[in-house]
């Protein structure tokens, strides 16, 4: 995905305002979304649904923003990512 967008950018002139492109995705705000559609579920499928989403939800615990920047040095696609991942000593 990262070396597309890169590539996608080689067409950009020097000097040019939109040169990269930065991105950030929050794992935090993903979990919060699915226990908050696990909480409206239960009201449909039942509690037996909205536990099995609240234990899938606690893998997504330890990962928290993932960003990343695309852009072109000297005529080379370049690209980087960081992910924040933390230790989890308890799930919910």
């Amino acid at each position: 995905f990262n070396e597309t967008i890169a590539g996608a950018l080689s067409s950009v002139k020097p000097g040019a305002e939109n040169e990269g492109l930065r991105y950030k995705f929050s794992f935090g705000n993903v979990r919060t979304i699915v226990k908050t559609a696990a909480a409206f579920g239960a009201m449909s499928q039942g509690p037996a649904a909205a536990e099995e989403v609240k234990a899938a939800t606690k893998w997504i615990a330890p990962f928290e923003n993932l960003t990343g920047r695309a852009w072109q040095e000297n005529g080379r696609n370049r690209g980087s990512m960081t992910w924040e991942i933390h230790d989890v000593v308890k799930f919910d």
